[in-house]
């Protein structure tokens, strides 16, 4: 189905299966009786302007009723209901759905093959200043601020696709904290077809974590729970993976070095990349503990062949 047809039931699937609605909890669909004719409409919660959809919606429901029962196409509605002056009739289902994810709401109505896409969007932002952290040199300026709604409109405004999918959870045994899972459709586990299992495992694991942790700020979490466990375990060696995007533990790094000096310990740091494994290879990682060995501990290691080996050969 490439096109929108008069039967607002088959428009209705389609559009639900592509924008996701359900799974996505950024898609807002309502369903809607105008006059005698029964409508869907759709939009990106944080995108729409609500004063603007309210006054139409408003409109649409008292006295546009009469005139959208005489509308003869979707084009004669847009002419004598939609006060809004940017909107525009369509059918195509790909520029739809790109409508949709550029902010505007899409109105289908019973009988017609085409629906308005009307352009009454507000786009989430901050002042003309940028981020304080975070300076790039070219591309985007955006910085997420306190509010999941807004950040996710971000999100949704840079990748206009519906292969991206926010799933939303709550964490948190007591503060029940809203957190979006966020990730492209066609790309989770697609080489074993185990994209189900993998979704699961990763909201299992957000769902079970401890957010009271999260309040006592970085330093408490981080810093002094580590300290705690190598005392628990009388630990006296600690191998730390440090994410090369990871801003936070980077200011972390010194305090660590000075603090494992204060309790005689071996502080290892290798550095890692969870979104592209090529900017640090295994053997590079491996490489860190081996040359700490050799030139710390003045060590040797029992087998040659486990230091220097090709990754491809990795299980």
């Amino acid at each position: 189905m490439e096109t929108l047809t008069t039967q607002l039931q088959e428009n209705r699937q389609a559009l639900d299966s592509l924008l996701g609605v359900g799974r996505n909890y950024d898609i807002i669909s309502r369903d809607i009786d105008i006059g005698r004719r029964r409508g869907r409409m759709y939009v990106i919660d944080g995108y729409g302007d609500d004063g603007v959809l309210e006054r139409l919606t408003a409109f649409l429901l008292s006295p546009g009723a009469p005139l959208a029962d005489g509308a003869g196409d979707m084009q004669q509605f847009i002419d004598r209901c939609v006060s809004f002056c940017e909107v525009n009739c369509e059918n195509k289902l790909d520029a739809i759905l790109t409508g949709v994810f550029l902010g505007k709401t899409a109105l289908l109505l019973e009988g017609f093959d085409h629906c308005a896409l009307i352009d009454a969007k507000q786009f989430p932002g901050r002042g003309v200043e940028e981020p304080s952290d975070g300076k790039v040199l070219r591309g985007s300026h955006d910085g997420f601020t306190e509010t999941l709604v807004q950040n996710t409109a971000l999100l949704r405004r840079r990748i206009r696709t519906p292969d991206l999918t926010l799933e939303n959870r709550k964490i948190g045994g007591r503060s029940q904290t809203d957190v979006v899972l966020a990730y492209l459709e066609s790309k989770v586990a697609r080489a074993r077809g185990e994209k189900e299992e993998a979704i699961r495992d990763l909201t299992r694991l957000y769902e079970r974590m401890v957010m009271r942790k999260h309040t006592n700020g970085g330093y408490v979490h981080v810093l002094d729970e580590l300290w705690k466990v190598c005392e628990q375990f009388n630990a006296n060696f600690i191998i730390m993976y440090q994410h090369v995007c990871c801003k936070t533990m980077a200011g972390l790094q010194g305090l660590f070095d000075e603090q494992a000096r204060e309790r005689g310990l071996h502080l290892i740091w290798v550095e890692h990349d969870l979104m592209d494994p090529r900017t640090v290879s295994r053997r590079d990682m491996r490489a860190k503990v081996s040359n700490y060995m050799r030139a710390i501990i003045q060590a040797e290691p029992a087998d040659e062949s486990l230091i220097e080996f090709e990754d491809d050969i990795t299980w």
